[in-house]
């Protein structure tokens, strides 16, 4: 993808918000290893893309960490609501969720098949890690016991 596609990919994906896209070498301590990073700041939002990791990514996966990023803008005030605003992995859950229910409702079904592809290889990233939240959240979405709260949130309109 350009920089230019991007752009345009996440103006469409967040209903015609212009979020700013920086690409930066390095997405911040707290973030190693990411390839994107959902930013809030003094001056709004922002999404910082891993310069590294831009040209090595196919075009299909960067639009997944781009509705995974938009996703996390999308479901702070839900997060607030359930009180668990501040739970990391909520946080990436809740991002992963609202990046399936959207990329659907746009009928991106590959982008749909993709994103839940991701949630669910989640469960084999390092556990003594920042990448523990990813592995937790894909433990909440795998587990049956949890499949008729992932189904209202997925089907919440």
């Amino acid at each position: 993808m350009t920089k230019k596609q991007v752009t345009r990919f996440v103006k469409k994906i967040s209903g015609g918000v212009n979020i700013p896209v920086r690409y930066v070498n390095d997405c911040g301590k707290d973030f190693k290893g990411c390839s994107a990073v959902a930013c809030f700041n003094s001056d709004g939002i922002e999404i910082l893309i891993n310069k590294k990791d831009f040209k090595n990514l196919t075009d299909n996966f960067w639009k997944c960490i781009l509705l995974h990023e938009v996703g996390h803008f999308n479901s702070v005030d839900f997060l607030d609501k359930l009180g668990v605003g501040h739970s990391v992995v909520m946080n990436e859950l809740f991002a992963q969720l609202w990046a399936i229910k959207r990329a659907d409702k746009l009928g991106m079904e590959r982008l749909k098949r993709e994103s839940i592809s991701i949630l669910k290889r989640w469960k084999r990233m390092n556990w003594n890690s920042t990448d523990r939240r990813y592995r937790l959240a894909s433990n909440f979405f795998l587990d049956p016991k949890n499949k008729e709260v992932i189904d209202l949130l997925l089907n919440n309109k």
